[in-house]
């Protein structure tokens, strides 16, 4: 989750338009380092040492074993070789609909959410997303818990779309500084490497060794999706992994994440189950007596307010229009633009502002990616919270 850096924003923002910068801890309990020098550190030729190793015998029969024959969305496309060279992988927190990570070919390692219903893994089809949204919202009380996938699951998931032909794979997590999933990837990517490395060097000694690189989106959410947009844009002109990784690197500065929350009772769970942070309750009713929603900005790992409406409808369509404008005057730094809500899309479809905002985008060539928000977010932001993010130098909100 975005965790405590996006609620204190909240916490602030009833009352001034912009906020200092936060600063980020470390998570408790990781075991890698998550500071800008070593946050995206993996070094693909030295092996190491890895708790998920195995035998020479057994890492051939676990690659032979768990393997898909096909690579769904791939079947005669003109980057199919491209992709089968380089696997991208991402959390299913990433809001990008799913037929779009089919359709590219992305691997999804999915999250676990505990809710009412019962503990089940997190999906992005669309149907169940809404329904779980809906329970969300009827319910009077904050509910509700979402985990990453175990590091074995996450090399699992990836190790089903890797060919003998595949050279690199790269995947894109959630902030490293307000996630577990940064990390937990970090080992099953090692544990992948270490396994190809031995099985590759039995098989066929000349064969190029896999390479692995674990990258910090530094953002969460449609942000998320930004820079795996970018990642297949790359990866179609012929990049390779490693320049791939490189340039994702210097790219994620510039994505930038707006936000509509949906409902401030989830935010301030966030806020005391990861640093027993509590937001008075009379700052809570304040901002519901006034009907007061502010739009929070999240770029770089950082995170604050820069507005604020009078209903979630009117920040909403504000938010939408800020957008027009910011097309209107300079382009992208990726011709991507994704919208993500907690709720039946077509609540974002009937704003006037959006049908100004996706006629722009058609003019433009700028790709508009609606998807439901994934079940993360919506633990996090609250039921119809709305994530928009696109790519920019020199925006600066």
């Amino acid at each position: 989750m975005m965790g405590i850096h996006l609620v204190m924003g909240i916490h602030l923002a009833f009352f001034a338009s912009t906020l200092p910068e936060i600063p980020a801890l470390p998570e408790s309990g990781m075991p890698f380092e998550t500071d800008t020098a070593m946050r995206d550190h993996f070094s693909p030729v030295d092996e190491g040492y890895s708790a998920l190793d195995m035998a020479t015998a057994q890492a051939v029969a676990y690659v032979r074993d768990a393997q898909s024959t096909t690579l769904p969305g791939l079947s005669n496309r003109p980057d199919a070789d491209a992709a089968r060279r380089t696997l991208i992988a991402v959390d299913s927190a990433c809001d990008m609909p799913q037929s779009w990570l089919d359709y590219h070919g992305i691997v999804v390692s999915q999250r676990r959410l505990k809710l009412p219903s019962g503990t089940e893994q997190e999906t992005r089809a669309s149907s169940a997303l809404v329904d779980q949204f809906q329970r969300l919202d009827r319910l009077a009380q904050v509910v509700g818990q979402t985990s990453p996938a175990k590091p074995v699951e996450m090399r699992d998931v990836m190790q089903r779309q890797i060919r003998s032909g595949t050279q690199g794979a790269l995947f894109i997590a959630t902030s490293a500084r307000q996630s577990k999933v940064f990390s937990y990837a970090l080992a099953a990517m090692q544990s992948l490497v270490l396994i190809h490395g031995k099985v590759r060097r039995v098989i066929d000694p000349s064969s190029p060794p896999l390479r692995g690189w674990v990258i910090d989106s530094a953002n969460a959410l449609t942000g998320v999706g930004i820079l795996v947009a970018e990642a297949v844009r790359l990866r179609s002109l012929g990049h390779p992994a490693a320049s791939i990784a490189a340039q994702l690197r210097e790219f994620r500065s510039a994505i930038h994440t707006l936000a509509v929350p949906g409902h401030f009772g989830y935010l301030a769970r966030t806020a005391k189950s990861l640093e027993g942070h509590t937001i008075p309750l009379w700052k809570r009713r304040l901002a519901q007596w006034f009907d007061l929603m502010p739009t929070l900005h999240l770029s770089d790992d950082k995170v604050r307010a820069i507005t604020r409406h009078r209903g979630r409808a009117e920040a909403c369509n504000a938010l939408l229009r800020r957008l027009d404008q910011l097309l209107e005057h300079e382009p992208l730094a990726t011709p991507t633009l994704a919208i993500s809500y907690a709720g039946p899309i077509e609540a974002i479809e009937d704003l006037p502002a959006f049908e100004t905002l996706r006629a722009r985008c058609n003019r433009q060539h700028v790709t508009l990616v609606l998807s439901p928000m994934s079940v993360t977010g919506a633990l996090m932001l609250g039921p119809k919270a709305l994530s928009v993010s696109f790519a920019s130098h020199t925006w600066s909100g």
